[in-house]
């Protein structure tokens, strides 16, 4: 099992990803915004969630 010194090879990318890179790869994974997003729309979604769109 691998220690938090020794992350597995699937995570090494997070490593070289900016912010923004970041908060997106957590954000995807979250099932509230999931839900929401399924729900509301990309558009519907980014005030509730803080997020603007460039």
């Amino acid at each position: 099992m691998p220690t938090f010194d020794q992350p597995t090879a699937a995570y090494l990318y997070l490593l070289s990803i900016d912010a923004p890179g970041l908060a997106w790869e957590y954000l995807r994974r979250n099932d509230g915004y999931v839900a929401d997003w399924s729900r509301d729309g990309a558009a519907g979604s980014a005030a509730a969630w803080g997020l603007r769109f460039r």
